[in-house]
């Protein structure tokens, strides 16, 4: 959110007209090397550089590239992110493991995981819940 901000901010003070500055931003391309508008009507939009005017008609050259491309920047994204922020997945919790719910600030006892991902059953003493797996905390085991 912020970015898309400071990218207007930047546009409107190199050009005072809005609809001319709104212009040259969806005209330029980006990193896929297709501008913003020829993403989203599969055509270049016509602006104050001269166009031959077959480039005018929609065409999509290279769609599946793109799609290779795109996928390929996400997942070097979440890479990164992951790397940075020393992401990792929870580790799994077995049927009848004692559980504190965060939310709640009680424990229960953890029945299967649910139908939506992440989400888990968990047996409070009043009912049954479902909660998502980051506000479970096994309990440590308790040797009576």
């Amino acid at each position: 959110m912020e970015r898309g901000v400071r990218t207007v901010k930047n546009l409107l003070t190199k050009e005072k007209d809005l609809a001319k500055a709104l212009l040259a931003h969806r005209s330029t391309p980006l990193a896929c090397k297709f501008s913003p508008a020829q993403l989203l009507m599969r055509r270049q939009i016509r602006n104050s550089v001269p166009l031959f005017h077959t480039q005018l008609n929609p065409q999509w050259h290279d769609l599946d590239n793109l799609r290779v491309r795109q996928s390929m920047s996400k997942m070097k994204q979440k890479t990164v992110f992951n790397k940075r922020h020393k992401a990792k997945p929870l580790p799994s919790i077995g049927p009848g493991t004692e559980v504190f719910i965060e939310d709640l600030q009680r424990s229960g006892k953890f029945i299967e995981a649910a139908s939506t991902p992440r989400s888990c059953k968990v047996e409070t003493q009043t009912s049954t819940i479902t909660r998502n797996r980051v506000h479970l905390t096994p309990l440590p085991y308790q040797h009576e």
